[in-house]
């Protein structure tokens, strides 16, 4: 929602930053929260919450490999000292990235 606000070179800038903070973040709580859901599906085991757990984990850990192959490229170019923040590609970039991470963010 930041990113709609701003325009040019301060949107690519303001997606540098906020990149920077939350890559480990991002990563890390996928991984945190498949093991937290395999962890309680252990312990339960039986039953639609033990199934609902499993699958919990599938979806987030699915986060993991989406991002890889479908937003890591995006990122990159996006990360290139040598993208012009006003071209038009730039601008796509960004759009597409939004939609993208919408989509990590529902399958989380």
């Amino acid at each position: 929602a930041r990113l709609e606000a701003l325009s040019g070179a301060s949107r690519l800038s303001q997606w540098r930053h906020s990149y920077a903070r939350a890559s480990v973040m991002q990563l890390t709580l996928a991984i945190v929260s498949t093991l937290f859901c395999l962890l309680s599906y252990y312990m339960i085991r039986t039953g639609a919450a033990a199934v609902l757990l499993l699958l919990s984990a599938l979806l987030i850990f699915l986060v993991v490999p989406f991002t890889l192959v479908a937003i890591k490229p995006i990122n990159d170019q996006l990360l290139d000292p040598a993208a012009e923040p006003q071209s038009e590609n730039t601008v796509e970039l960004l759009e597409k990235w939004s939609i993208l991470h919408f989509a990590r963010s529902v399958l989380s």
